[in-house]
């Protein structure tokens, strides 16, 4: 089979929400004549703190290659932190110049990193490409001679630029895979020292003139690529969701909320915040409160995993809720919350308001299609969540400016009116298809290079 190279940011034991699209699509590309090899980056040197990591993610058995790289945008934002931590260390708690050093070398640390972050072309990512092909030039990286195909995702978007430079090094194919849209969505920086967003915008047109194919995660950024840069005659664009895969929920056998408290169970997993916040479904849960106190007509709690934000704990402030209509709870692992997801009577998907979410597919909506529990999605009227719920009859959704039809989809779910989704209308939604399509994309390149 060909091999394909797949450049990410993230991959186990990193746990950031953009590692499930490239470990998923690896998962399953030797099913469609595909041998993935995965080339990330050493975290400890390409992030100024290192980011969570989870071993517990299902990783399949393929070749990982993680060169040694030097960052000097991350050695210098690093070495602002140790000088912190040491000048801080010099002088004791106890002392009258404590607070105020604090204070000093805290701002020292975050600014230097803030003036390190605008100046980049567009981040320290293109310093770790630059390195690996210059060390593949130099013979130090043999093991990626084998390679017929890069595939390379972002954002962050210096991996394109990273992968344009390995691709020209090697001499190979390039696929880009959009998970966000980059300057077609994002505004320009706002430091009078960043450059401008013209430069940026030309940097991108430069990376997709080297992509024999490119895959974007909505139909809007393809449409918006296309206007804004062209689309190659000989390259192939292609719009390729996320996908779910039940093995990321883990093993665990389903647990029933709903037995242990005496109630349907709806469940969310996740912290809410100002642009996604908890206020509508508190308001409901409110007013059913109100219309039931005992919870005897329309029994229904909110299992609540995660924290509520500020507008959300204002509410409660003024009227608390009872625990049998609101349980929080602390932080539980991924294999327990899979669990929980598997047993609930629906699962709770709140959209927000910006445009940039309304487009978006939430990566909590992937974990639910994985658990099969019917959904109760609230947000916008204009909302690509609700057009797939619909369509593919995944559950119920609500506009969130529509109080009314909240109180009454909780007093649905309180009475098991909520069908769970079918198995045939979740299929096309599985980690093997995002792979199939994915594999298109490089039978195209591999065949055309």
């Amino acid at each position: 089979m060909p091999k394909v190279l797949m450049v990410t940011p993230y991959w186990p034991p990193v746990n950031k929400v953009g590692v499930w699209r490239a470990l998923r699509t690896a998962r399953y590309l030797p099913d469609h004549n595909w041998t993935p090899v995965i080339c990330t980056p050493k975290p400890e040197q390409v992030y100024k703190s290192s980011p969570l990591l989870d071993s517990s993610c299902h990783t399949p058995p393929v070749k990982v290659i993680q060169p040694d790289t030097f960052i000097p945008s991350m050695s210098t934002a690093r070495s602002f932190g140790q000088l912190k931590t040491l000048l801080q260390d010099v002088v004791p708690s106890e002392s009258a110049l404590h607070q105020p050093l604090h204070q000093l070398t805290d701002l020292i640390d975050r600014g230097s990193f803030r003036l390190i972050a605008e100046l980049l072309l567009p981040d320290q990512f293109v310093e770790w490409g630059l390195h690996l092909a210059l060390q593949y030039k130099l013979g130090k990286l043999d093991e990626l001679n084998e390679i017929d195909v890069l595939w390379v995702t972002g954002g962050p978007f210096g991996f394109f630029v990273a992968g344009v430079l390995l691709a020209k090094a090697l001499n190979k194919p390039l696929v880009l895979d959009y998970r966000d849209p980059w300057t077609t969505h994002r505004p320009a920086r706002t430091w009078w020292i960043a450059p401008p967003q013209s430069l940026f915008r030309q940097i991108e047109a430069w990376a997709l003139s080297h992509a024999s194919a490119v895959s974007y995660i909505h139909h809007e950024a393809l449409m918006a690529n296309r206007a804004a840069f062209g689309q190659k005659k000989d390259a192939l664009w292609s719009v390729i969701i996320n996908s779910f895969d039940p093995i990321d929920l883990g093993d665990l056998n389903p647990r029933k909320l709903s037995l242990e408290n005496n109630a349907p169970a709806l469940v969310y997993a996740g912290n809410f915040y100002n642009e996604r916040s908890a206020a509508p479904i508190i308001k409901a849960l409110l007013h059913l409160d109100k219309e039931d106190p005992l919870g005897q007509k329309y029994p229904l709690t909110l299992h609540l995993f995660g924290q509520l934000d500020k507008t959300a704990q204002d509410l409660l402030k003024h009227t608390a809720l009872a625990e049998h209509r609101l349980k929080l709870y602390p932080r539980h692992s991924a294999e327990e919350i899979g669990a929980i997801m598997k047993g609930a009577e629906a699962l709770l998907l709140v959209i927000g308001e910006g445009s940039g979410h309304q487009v978006a597919l939430s990566g909590k909506i992937w974990d639910y299609l994985a658990a099969g529990s019917p959904i109760l999605g609230i947000g916008p009227r204009i909302a690509s969540a609700k057009k797939m719920i619909a369509e593919h009859k995944l559950g119920i959704w609500v506009n969130s400016d529509e109080q009314d039809q909240i109180v009454n989809s909780l007093k649905e779910i309180s009475h098991g009116q909520l069908q769970r989704p079918k198995a045939q209308d979740l299929k096309q939604f599985h980690a093997s298809e995002m792979s199939r399509k994915v594999a298109q994309l490089l039978d195209h390149a591999y065949q055309n290079s």
